[in-house]
């Protein structure tokens, strides 16, 4: 469904709900990984770009100090909760993400008054693409602009990512909301999560496409080793800071084995940091062989990127390995990886666009071979940026 149709739909959909059509309706789009991952909460290096498919919010302000929340994803769900009081989570509900950015509202002595909010997602659920993220920014891009707070893209990033971890309880870095507030069209954006110095990249390659591979095996941040992988990385460097000051793992280089060696008698620890030091290096790298639109360093990268993640930071899994070890098969494929967090979701693949048609057979039939799963494919394309668009303003 095209952009504009998606936001006819949820337009008309808002006054069948709530007998009334929606004041404005927001756009932010999820996002994709090229590589970096699990660096970006170390204050590493990443490389993401966000997608053309995202989540859409259609509201409008009523009287009552309440906020309504419905969802065309969950039609059958409705929520009321009362604003005259702290806001609590409520176990594996989506609306924890648009309380959990009020809930910080709140804590900043921010009045929000009553809404009546209605939410749809195009995103898939539980793929590693940053619904929950996409959510968050959405709902503070919305508010800062209904409330005329005039927030700066930083400023929205920030609040996204204390409402995760405050009110979701997942411990992410910074990575998703700022690859969605900062998005830009036909770019990846190399970001430095430590100085957070930025810089943007176009995406076009002349012979090749990127595609977005969906293992249909879901995973939730929440429920997976991701809090525990953190938790690694917070003793390490605990650890390492019992010997040398070291401000973030993010910052060491592949040199600093030579002191970090004797330190790191831990096996698990020593193949976490080294994930971490080497990955930061691909993502510094890869940086350079985008802007010299080199696909065959690219994909030896990515590779190296998958393999790093599935051995020293041992989150990739089954399905995930099964889409990349198929796709290295392939004639045509130069480069694939694991995408998000890892534990399922999905991979990206960088493929010669005169092999995309034998790609996506080959990989969809031996895929389901493998894992008895479908899996589903999505084109990088016409990637989009936080939109707001405004309807019967009165």
């Amino acid at each position: 469904m095209s952009h504009t149709a998606t936001i006819n739909k949820l337009n008309k959909a808002f006054y069948a709900h709530y007998s009334h059509l929606p004041i404005h309706i927001f756009f932010a789009p999820g996002r994709v990984n090229l590589i970096g991952e699990h660096t970006d909460y170390t204050k590493g290096k990443v490389m993401p770009c966000s997608l053309s498919e995202g989540t859409y919010l259609a509201m409008r302000p009523i009287k009552q100090r309440v906020l309504q929340l419905t969802s065309l994803n969950f039609p059958d769900q409705s929520y009321e909760f009362s604003l005259s009081q702290e806001l609590s989570p409520q176990k594996g509900a989506w609306t924890n993400y648009p309380l959990g950015v009020i809930q910080e509202l709140h804590k900043a002595g921010i009045s929000t008054g009553g809404w009546q909010c209605m939410y749809y997602g195009d995103i898939p659920t539980g793929a590693g693409l940053s619904s929950s993220a996409s959510i968050n920014i959405l709902t503070v891009f919305a508010w800062s602009t209904c409330l005329d707070l005039n927030w700066d893209r930083w400023k929205m990033v920030h609040i996204a990512q204390a409402a995760e971890q405050n009110f979701a309880g997942v411990n992410c870095g910074i990575l998703d909301p700022f690859a969605i507030a900062f998005a830009r069209d036909q770019a990846a954006t190399y970001l430095d999560c430590h100085s957070l110095v930025y810089e943007s990249i176009n995406l076009e390659l002349p012979e090749h496409e990127w595609w977005i591979v969906n293992s249909n095996r879901q995973r939730t941040l929440a429920d997976s080793k991701y809090n525990e992988r953190y938790d690694t990385c917070i003793q390490i460097l605990e650890k390492l800071n019992l010997h040398k000051s070291c401000t973030h793992l993010g910052g060491l280089l592949p040199k600093d084995w030579i002191w970090i060696a004797p330190i790191l008698s831990t096996p698990i620890h020593q193949k976490r940091l080294r994930h971490i030091i080497t990955e930061n290096q691909r993502v510094s790298d890869f940086a350079q062989a985008l802007k010299d639109k080199n696909p065959k360093i690219l994909g030896q990268l990515m590779w190296a990127s998958h393999q790093s993640l599935k051995r020293d930071y041992e989150v990739t899994g089954q399905y995930l390995d099964a889409l990349v070890d198929i796709a290295r098969g392939i004639d045509g494929v130069v480069g694939a990886r694991m995408t998000g967090a890892g534990f399922g979701g999905c991979s990206i693949h960088l493929v010669r666009k005169n092999a995309v048609a034998e790609f996506k057979e080959t990989l969809a039939t031996n895929y389901y071979k493998h894992t008895q799963l479908e899996a589903s494919f999505y084109p990088l394309r016409d990637n989009h940026a936080l939109e707001s668009i405004v309807f019967n303003n009165i």
